[in-house]
């Protein structure tokens, strides 16, 4: 019977308190009304309104991560305010009606690959991250077109990493630029048609100050559009 006293008690104890709080929050004003709910009741509203932007934006990033692409295009050591920067390519989607709202043209900027890898930049945080950055997206056939310096062409040619241009191109089409292709030299001396230099494209050739240049990577698993893709830019080219 004590235990059964006890716990009418403490129901009892429970409803005057409740009815005191309700006695309580009649009198008080609007004011003080969300003060006092902000008091003794936010984290019931804070904790479901962080967990709902945090799944949105999974959410969104896992999206975005795998919406399909019509090509994704790297720029390395180019230098721009964003990524809006870089408009070349809308007359490539208007010639080609391509659906950007289904299947984007991605532009990857912001990424560098220093001219020397000597101590200071191999400790420079910014800088291995973004090697290590562009070596992932290129090893795992993220990246299809990547528009670079010599240096860094020579770097990545020295893995294999970009197409030979001559093999990768109909024979009119490479010959029709043959004169603006840039060659790795392998450790066997023979010269690799790896790149096309595109200093007469203006869209691209104010974001470098020497040589920019044009290489489509082996592991692209969009190489239809990568074709198509240096073709109009051959064509652009010639046109003047």
């Amino acid at each position: 019977m004590r235990i059964v006293d006890e716990e009418w008690i403490a129901q009892e104890n429970n409803q005057k308190e409740e009815i005191e709080e309700s006695v309580i929050e009649a009198k008080m004003t609007f004011r003080q009304k969300l003060e006092h709910f902000w008091e003794y009741e936010k984290w019931k509203v804070i904790i479901p309104v962080v967990l709902l932007i945090v799944v949105n934006s999974f959410v969104q990033t896992y999206q975005s991560e795998h919406q399909p692409l019509t090509l994704d295009i790297a720029f390395v050591n180019a230098v721009m305010e964003t990524a809006d920067d870089v408009d070349f390519h809308n007359d490539y989607i208007e010639e080609y009606d391509i659906d950007v709202e289904s299947a984007p043209i991605k532009v990857e900027t912001g990424m560098i690959h220093p001219k020397v890898m000597d101590a200071k930049a191999a400790t420079d945080e910014v800088t291995v991250a973004s090697i290590q950055k562009y070596q992932a997206m290129l090893v795992s056939g993220k990246v299809d077109i990547t528009i670079s310096n010599s240096w860094a062409v020579e770097e990545y040619a020295k893995t294999d990493s970009y197409e030979n241009l001559e093999q990768l191109l109909s024979k009119e089409v490479y010959e029709d630029v043959e004169d603006k292709i840039f060659y790795y030299t392998d450790e066997d001396g023979s010269q690799i048609p790896v790149g096309i230099m595109v200093d007469e494209v203006e869209g691209i050739n104010k974001f470098y100050s020497d040589t920019p240049i044009v290489t489509v990577s082996k592991h692209s698993q969009r190489k239809e559009q990568s074709i198509l893709f240096l073709q109009w830019l051959i064509k652009s080219m010639k046109n003047g």
